[in-house]
């Protein structure tokens, strides 16, 4: 009982970061289950990676393409 009483307010940060992580790991997986993710699985379709929209980088692949087979 000593030592609890001694580490009490490490043990409630411990428990409150604790929960805080379970927290937003919930989040993440309910939003990923609903279809909110921001990340969708199709990195094709994806802005976020290197700032071209998908359009324009499909435009390129199609002229690059089309210059391979000339």
């Amino acid at each position: 009982m000593d030592w609890i009483m001694q580490n009490l307010g490490t043990l409630i940060c411990g428990l409150a970061v604790l929960l805080l992580v379970g927290l937003a790991l919930r989040s993440v997986i309910r939003e990923k289950q609903s279809g909110k993710c921001s990340c969708g699985g199709n990195c094709g379709a994806c802005e976020a990676c290197s700032g071209i929209p998908p359009r324009a980088l499909e435009d390129a692949r199609r002229n690059i393409i089309k210059k391979a087979e000339q």
